[in-house]
């Protein structure tokens, strides 16, 4: 399930109205954001929130779904390290990077000429 995913998680500098980070998840054609919000109501002790809005009648609507449980399990494997240290006390400076390119091909995207995503 994980062959084709990279996951990056820039943690916030300090947890701020529940706040803890975001990142982007690509996999495959997509790309799509995510945030990590604390909770109680996780044994984790935080959630994964993908893209949705607010409708006018009160109610969320999502743009973007897990396929499922196990999915958003996925994400919230690789966000936990990082998550932990804001929840001890502290950002870390890394981010946490599945699947993540050599040096050259970094470099070899960074070069690309066209739109990001």
């Amino acid at each position: 399930m994980a062959e084709d995913l990279d996951i990056k998680f820039f943690p916030a500098p300090q947890i701020k109205n529940g706040y803890m980070g975001g990142g982007y998840i690509t996999s495959g054609l997509l790309k799509t954001r995510f945030s990590i919000f604390q909770s109680g109501k996780t044994p984790e002790g935080f959630y994964v929130s993908l893209p949705s809005s607010k409708k006018p009648d009160g109610q969320w609507e999502n743009h973007v779904e897990f396929k499922n449980k196990d999915s958003m399990q996925v994400v919230a494997n690789y966000v936990a390290p990082q998550v932990s240290g804001l929840m001890n006390g502290g950002a870390q400076a890394t981010a946490a990077v599945a699947n993540a390119p050599s040096q050259v091909q970094v470099q070899n995207q960074a070069s690309r000429v066209g739109t990001p995503f």
